[in-house]
């Protein structure tokens, strides 16, 4: 059986993998249209400019490293176990990691527009300086976010709905990312808006408005309960897992924080994985004695999952 964890790194890394390789080949096929490209010097040291050999060997080597990082963090971040101390530190990194990348690499599309509109047009870096003044604010702003209460676990339902439910093979639901994370998004949005309105960059001001909508709508959990057992995908199923009858004792409905378990996303340890956009309803799938541990998932209709699981497990045949 593949760890989950070795699984979760193999999916993200191809993901950077196509994700940088696009990035790269937009911005290559824009810098070829340039007179003579391979003559463009960048600006390192504000006042003597260094001549990379050609713009694109600079776009690729920022692209793969900013991905790298992005990438290095959150697997430190998502792999680590989960704790209530760690959750901090770990919306704080995410939201200074966003900041500085986003803002860096407006800093490089800036520079590319300028060596588009002169062939003497220089890239400064520079750039680090606002990037890490937006990356410690971002980072403060989670701190701040992420500073409240824990809720308290709490049964969900009526007693007597569970007559209700109709014997059906399948089951699905879903949530999408809560307020916190909604709020998130909207700052970096508008930053990036901001930047693009003050240099003039059109694209800088689409993409803060593009991706955000991307992100609120793609990102959510969905749960499909069917014959053969329990599906759970993340990020378009990018991130899946699928627990069988014969893993699982039973379900229970509770309610679900981000705090409480390390951190939005998904969050492996070898007592559990949870995977947790939104504080709200959540079920907790208790796996049997020598399996890999529990599964905590925060979904909508908590209460009517765990019942319709319970239901597909007293149907399955005993195990001798």
């Amino acid at each position: 059986m593949v760890n989950p964890k070795r699984r979760e790194i193999r999916k993200l890394t191809w993901v950077a993998i196509v994700f940088t390789a696009l990035w790269a080949i937009y911005a290559t096929m824009q810098l070829a249209q340039l007179p003579n490209p391979m003559a463009v010097g960048f600006n390192l040291t504000g006042t003597t400019p260094y001549n990379f050999g050609s713009p694109a060997v600079f776009v690729w080597s920022h692209a793969l490293i900013a991905v790298l990082v992005s990438v290095f963090l959150c697997q430190v971040l998502r792999l680590g176990a989960a704790s209530v101390n760690s959750f901090r530190l770990h919306s704080g990194l995410a939201l200074a990691t966003t900041g500085f990348l986003g803002t860096y690499t407006l800093g490089i599309v800036l520079g590319q527009v300028g060596v588009a509109k002169a062939a003497d047009a220089k890239f400064s870096p520079l750039w680090i300086v606002p990037a890490l003044i937006i990356a410690l604010v971002f980072f403060l702003l989670g701190r701040v976010i992420v500073n409240t209460r824990a809720v308290a676990p709490a049964m969900l339902g009526r007693s007597g709905e569970s007559a209700a439910i109709s014997p059906e093979q399948t089951w699905a639901g879903n949530v999408r990312i809560g307020r916190k994370l909604k709020v998130v998004l909207i700052a970096v949005g508008c930053v990036v808006v901001l930047l693009g309105f003050m240099f003039h960059s059109v694209s800088a001001m689409a993409m803060g408005i593009v991706l955000p909508l991307i992100v609120l709508q793609l990102v959510q959990i969905s749960v499909a309960i069917n014959a053969d057992g329990i599906h759970v995908g993340l990020l378009l199923h990018i991130i899946s897992m699928t627990v069988p009858w014969d893993k699982i004792t039973g379900a229970e409905s509770l309610m679900v924080t981000a705090k409480e378990y390390g951190g939005w996303g998904v969050r492996l340890s070898e007592e559990q994985t949870a995977l947790v956009l939104s504080d709200g309803p959540g079920v907790k799938v208790l796996a049997r004695v020598g399996e890999t541990g529990s599964v905590i998932v925060g979904i909508d209709d908590a209460e009517i999952a765990s019942q319709v699981i319970n239901y597909h497990i007293k149907r399955q045949p005993r195990l001798s």
